[in-house]
């Protein structure tokens, strides 16, 4: 399989771990998604050695 295959499973880990409480608040869940992937974006442009 692609090597994106296991980035993704780290984001879905990611967001799994984001606290229930945003779960019954779609909004916030769906801002927490958003800021996470715009972490990733600039993560990849900094080329974090994470």
């Amino acid at each position: 399989p692609p090597k994106t295959v296991h980035r993704g499973r780290e984001s879905i880990s990611a967001v799994m771990q984001i606290p229930t409480i945003t779960n019954t608040r779609p909004q916030s869940w769906m801002m927490g998604v958003q800021a996470m992937a715009n972490t990733i974006k600039a993560c990849g442009r900094r080329k974090c050695s994470d």
